[in-house]
């Protein structure tokens, strides 16, 4: 990966965590997951990086910017985990409700008579 001054890496994070909900609102899992690579590759760079000099307050602006885009990104990713999670359930319900009356032997049920 191409080096980067702190504030370029920070706007790249920013911009991998934004692009990553989109692909995640497009249900581009793929993307997200490799845009979420990308991240956490901006990530470890900057944990070494020292910020110095009269830039400070530019890479706080985009840091805070990155920590939004975070924030969406893990609302969102929420979110889809837990309409994933009802859609499932919804799904196992129907599944049983469908198994028992499988199990049902035809002209034993109510308003059946031989």
């Amino acid at each position: 990966m191409r080096s980067f001054p702190i504030d370029e890496r920070l706007a790249a994070l920013a911009a991998a965590y934004d692009q990553a909900l989109e692909a995640l609102l497009r249900d581009d899992l793929p993307r997200v997951a490799n845009l979420l690579d990308q991240a956490d590759d901006h990530l470890q760079a900057l944990a070494t990086a020292d910020p110095t000099g009269d830039r400070e307050a530019a890479i706080e602006a985009v840091r805070q910017r990155a920590g939004a885009s975070l924030g969406c990104l893990r609302a969102a990713l929420s979110r889809a985990r837990d309409l994933t999670r009802d859609e499932l359930r919804q799904l196992r319900e129907g599944r049983r409700a469908l198994r028992s009356y499988g199990r049902r032997a035809p002209g034993n049920g109510p308003g059946f008579s031989c």
